[in-house]
């Protein structure tokens, strides 16, 4: 899970649990304002969509309005985004049967809630990614955290180096041995964001990549390896345009090297070189945070301690309550 603390402080629910219990409808997320009337509106309703830039003051870029009476529903938003969460709500308050009558009035808490795969280390199919993705949108999450790569294998179609999508180079175990060619990934790129959602792709290095050794037979971290993990990330922008991907996650995390701050700077200055937001790990255990990047801080139930957030210089995530290994 990511989210951004920085611009929302220590978050409180606005309602009791006990309103979530009564309510006629589960809702999830349950929304910040909910006024529930007599009376119920049948499925066949019309459904009308007022849609106002200028609401954006009072509801945000994601916020909405629903009215639903016995004899139609009135959905206002700023965005497609509001409009694309509304209905989001709507489908929920429909879960039983009719729409109870009410009044709501919702905003995200959060300005980023993400899901993440590692399907570097367990391959996942497009197909059941989709419909991962359709379950993220159904409660509104808006970005994917697609870990690409990890020391089992490098799951993105090379082009300039094939051997990386060699199985005989891949660690073996419980794992799929396959690859998502650069169709897939555009293609799911798209399709995540017809449901407002921006998936965040993760190349991770210099740690987690033994497959990367097997393959070349030197480290990420050697010359020779900072050299080719260039030529991959110009590779990958190339293929997936920035107006698709503008952020580009480098990892970074759980290693030591002797030229730890340097390697994140300059892999991190590639990335941005790229017209790409970089992004790493903020671990205790991870390298540097260059200054290009945005931090995203992490813990487990091995980390000594939790990142402290006060000492973050640079604009940050924080998932050290929501990594779960399952």
């Amino acid at each position: 899970m990511l989210c951004s603390p920085s611009s929302y402080g220590d978050w409180t629910s606005p309602h009791p649990l006990q309103q979530e219990e009564a309510a006629p409808a589960a809702l999830i997320p349950f929304p910040a304002h909910v006024d529930w009337k007599t009376g119920t509106c049948p499925k066949k309703a019309p459904v009308s969509v007022k849609k106002n830039a200028a609401l954006a003051k009072t509801l945000g870029k994601e916020g909405y309005e629903l009215q639903v009476r016995p004899g139609g529903i009135l959905i206002r938003a700023a965005t497609d985004a509001g409009v694309f969460y509304a209905r989001r709500t709507l489908d929920q308050l429909g879960a039983g049967g009719d729409y109870p009558c009410c009044d709501i009035k919702d905003s995200p808490a959060f300005a980023i809630r993400c899901f993440m795969h590692d399907v570097g280390r367990n391959f996942r199919s497009i197909e059941t990614l989709k419909a991962d993705i359709d379950e993220m949108a159904r409660l509104k999450l808006n970005a994917f955290h697609w870990h690409l790569t990890d020391y089992p294998a490098w799951r993105i179609q090379c082009k300039k180096y094939p051997v990386l999508n060699d199985p005989s180079k891949r660690i073996k175990g419980r794992d799929v041995n396959d690859t998502y060619t650069y169709d897939q990934i555009r293609d799911l790129f798209r399709y995540a964001r017809k449901r407002h959602i921006q998936i965040i792709p993760e190349i991770d290095m210099p740690g987690h990549s033994t497959y990367f050794k097997n393959c070349f037979g030197f480290p990420m971290h050697d010359p020779r390896g900072i050299k080719i993990l260039e030529e991959l990330l110009e590779e990958f922008c190339r293929e997936i345009p920035v107006e698709m991907s503008p952020y580009l996650h480098i990892g970074a995390d759980e290693i030591r090297i002797p030229n730890g701050k340097q390697f994140a700077d300059r892999m991190a200055a590639k990335v941005k070189s790229l017209g790409r937001q970089p992004i790493q790990w903020a671990g205790n255990n991870d390298l540097p945070v260059s200054g290009d990047s945005y931090a995203q801080l992490w813990n487990d139930e091995n980390s000594v301690g939790l990142p402290d957030p006060a000492k973050q210089k640079n604009p940050y995530f924080d998932s050290t309550a929501g990594y779960i290994n399952s």
